[in-house]
């Protein structure tokens, strides 16, 4: 067992999985996970700084951000690293015209791309567009350029509905990988500079940073080989991807011991709020001793809570 002060000392900034950890998406845009929305809240008034990290790719950054909002999570656009962006970025820097396979949803966030005579292909989670004739499309132009270019965004396996499990975009990518003999650049998790930009955009370190997620593979492993510690829930895709028998990928059995399971995201111990003006200690072991006109600090309060919530950690 590992209690939070042992096992998280030091960290400032917690990235955020958003499909499995905050909600199961599905008809009607899905669910959130029962206890998540106050979990995010509990976490944005504590002294931690939050993002958002996802390779979410079948919606924009601001229809994803609205869904949240509808669920009820206190989110913003500006506090979400997506891999549609970050692709765009790349592929302005590099003076790249994609061709597309990526789903409907997505497709604004390529408006300012010029995509006339294609010199590379992005591809994304393209839902019932992965097509015989659109994949074998992609593969055409691929192998049409002398250096032929492959962006995938994310590279997962499935990931969770209410209706039950979806192919992700990994298998499509990987399918264009074998049939081109490349190999793809992955714009989202696991990819170190998705993690570098999360971080830089939270003004934190990755050692003292935490990735919080369901899948060992994007979230786990990709955030312990950045260098940062990481929590997986039991959530999402996280019991069919971790059943009794199946042991964690090889790819991250031998990473230090910075993995934690959790229930879920509701039974994260957070850490107390900062204390409010008036503080004449602020320190995290100490009570506040602000003066009377300021509200009481919840410090002592929180750290009741965090310490009862702490039980549920277990370590691997």
């Amino acid at each position: 067992m590992a209690a939070w002060g042992e096992r998280l000392a030091g960290v400032r900034g917690v990235l955020l999985d958003i499909s499995g950890v905050l909600y199961d998406g599905g008809e009607g845009g899905g669910a959130a996970i029962a206890g998540s929305v106050e979990a995010v809240a509990r976490l944005k008034r504590s002294r931690l700084k939050v993002r958002f990290c996802t390779n979410e790719s079948q919606k924009s950054r601001a229809d994803l951000v609205g869904l949240l909002r509808r669920l009820g999570f206190d989110v913003s656009e500006g506090e979400v690293t997506a891999p549609a962006p970050a692709a765009c970025l790349i592929l302005k820097q590099r003076g790249l015209r994609p061709h597309l396979l990526v789903h409907d949803g997505v497709r604004s966030e390529f408006d300012q791309i010029d995509t006339s005579n294609p010199n590379c292909v992005v591809i994304a989670d393209a839902g019932e567009g992965f097509s015989y004739q659109n994949m074998n499309k992609a593969f055409q132009v691929l192998m049409e350029l002398e250096n032929p270019v492959l962006f995938s965004l994310g590279k997962g396996r499935y990931y969770k509905e209410t209706s039950g499990l979806m192919l992700d975009v990994g298998p499509y990518m990987k399918a264009l990988e074998y049939a081109c003999g490349i190999e793809a650049e992955v714009v989202g998790k696991p990819s170190p500079e998705f993690f570098k930009s999360a971080l830089q955009e939270m003004g934190v370190e990755a050692h003292e940073a935490i990735m919080i997620g369901d899948d060992i593979v994007g979230d786990v492993g990709g955030a312990q080989r950045y260098g940062m510690r990481a929590l997986q829930v039991r959530t999402g895709k996280f019991s069919s991807t971790m059943g009794p028998q199946e042991p964690p990928p090889p790819a991250t059995s031998s990473l230090p011991r910075r993995w934690c399971l959790l229930s879920s995201l509701s039974c994260l111990p957070v850490p107390p709020p900062a204390c409010p003006p008036g503080c004449l200690r602020r320190q995290p072991d100490l009570p506040c001793t602000s003066p009377a006109s300021t509200p009481r600090c919840l410090r002592d309060q929180a750290e009741g809570r965090a310490g009862s919530a702490a039980a549920q950690l277990a370590l691997p």
